[in-house]
């Protein structure tokens, strides 16, 4: 009766139970490295599909973040636009408004008036005084309406005022020269006399 752990066989040497076993370990192993390479191959595609997506909606994010801007600015500057139009068209409606206000208005009795009565009159007419431009003899500006008198008044082209003004000159400061000019006519009569009292005394 045949060994079957460890005797040989008379016919082809070779020992009973251990061929079985060389054979299913190389397949074994075979099988196993088959199925790592295709875990790897899965973890990989999984990876590429993973960064594909994240690069995907990065790009999508910019492009939305890149359309949201772009139509920001084209709604700021389309509002800019509006705006400059309307400041235009309230700047000309009311400088035709200003020019219908002032165009029957009578300038007569103003020139040679106190400045003071002069806008008192020029009121009670109706006259638009916005926009108005004020000039003065000493390129000051007319801080007491009453200490300036109207040289001339005309209406622009455009309806709005132009008024020169002169200066009045103020009695205090005027009696001020006076005095000064009296104390100074004084003083030199003084020295005056006082030299030739001096030349007679050193010729005596």
């Amino acid at each position: 009766m045949p060994s079957t752990s460890g005797e040989y066989n008379a016919s082809n040497q070779v020992p009973f139970g251990s061929a079985t076993t060389d054979q299913t370990a190389p397949a074994g192993a075979a099988a196993t490295h088959r199925q790592t390479g295709k875990t790897a191959i899965a973890v990989l595609v999984v990876a590429v599909i993973v960064l594909a997506l994240f690069i995907t909606s990065t790009v999508s994010r910019q492009m939305q973040v890149a359309e949201d801007r772009a139509e920001q600015e084209s709604t700021q500057s389309v509002e800019a636009t509006k705006s400059s139009e309307q400041a235009k068209s309230t700047a000309q409606a009311e400088s035709t408004a200003q020019s219908d206000l002032n165009a029957d208005l009578s300038l007569d009795g103003i020139q040679g008036s106190y400045w003071s009565n002069a806008k008192k009159i020029l009121k009670s007419r109706g006259a638009s005084l916005n926009g108005m431009v004020v000039l003065t003899d000493d390129g000051k500006d007319p801080l007491v309406d009453s200490n300036w008198t109207v040289d001339s008044i005309e209406k622009a082209s455009d309806g709005h005022l132009e008024v020169h003004l002169s200066h009045i000159e103020d009695y205090g400061k005027k009696a001020d020269n006076l005095i000064e000019g009296v104390g100074g006519a004084t003083r030199g009569m003084y020295d005056n006399l006082k030299g030739k009292a001096m030349n007679l005394r050193n010729n005596n």
